[in-house]
């Protein structure tokens, strides 16, 4: 070994020694993530429905409005409004005709408000079971929103369709059928009520044959 290269070697042995010192008590820097793997955050946003009753100065009702009409604020910030729809009054109906053709020939005028159907498939599993639960209390707090015209009907499915409750506007009605939906059994001859009427089209023989929830359905 030359003496050049014994002094290079002596003053690289000192230098990582002085590093190796330095860096004794200092904190070591975070662990890099494997490679292929990323950091993902997500948001959840809730949508909210919001029932708007726009009027003129003689208290007419305006239509033809769209989603960029309508500004909204959340905690006094801008929130985005989706989309608007506009959901006028009784309308000509009959059942396989437009209203124009149903307005012809006479058809029933339809109530005003909205029709509802809640669909609850019923399962005793431990995980399926908490789901349910909090699923029925969402949904009587969904219907406490409706408004006074709107109907609803339910309907579940355990070992076959089952129709609880027709169209209506009553809430404790709406409330108890919910409750009867996500159990077993009880099941009970539902009466047609006011047109529109879902149990006045309802087969209960197809229901009682139907394997699958989908089957159920069509």
């Amino acid at each position: 070994m030359t003496v050049r290269t014994a002094m290079r070697a002596l003053a690289l042995a000192t230098a990582l020694a002085a590093v190796a010192a330095t860096g004794a008590g200092a904190v070591p820097p975070p662990t890099p993530a494997p490679p292929g793997m990323t950091v993902r955050e997500r948001v959840e946003v809730a949508r909210v429905v919001v029932d708007v009753r726009v009027v003129d100065g003689r208290g007419e009702p305006v239509t033809g409005l769209a989603a960029a009409d309508f500004r909204a604020l959340v905690d006094g910030r801008p929130a985005t409004v989706e989309s608007a729809e506009w959901v006028g009054g009784t309308a000509p109906y009959a059942e396989g005709l437009t209203p124009e053709q149903a307005a012809a020939t006479g058809g029933k005028a339809a109530p005003p408000g909205r029709l509802v159907v809640l669909f609850f498939q019923s399962d005793f599993s431990e995980v399926r079971l908490s789901g349910l639960m909090q699923m029925k209390f969402r949904a009587i707090d969904m219907v406490a929103k409706l408004q006074p015209a709107d109907r609803v009907a339910v309907a579940s499915f355990d070992s076959h369709l089952k129709l609880r409750q027709d169209f209506t506007g009553d809430r404790a009605r709406i409330d108890a059928a919910i409750h009867k939906a996500i159990l077993f059994g009880g099941e009970s001859a539902v009466a047609p009520g006011p047109f529109p009427s879902l149990a006045a089209s309802f087969d209960a023989a197809a229901a009682a044959r139907a394997a699958t929830p989908v089957a159920g359905l069509l």
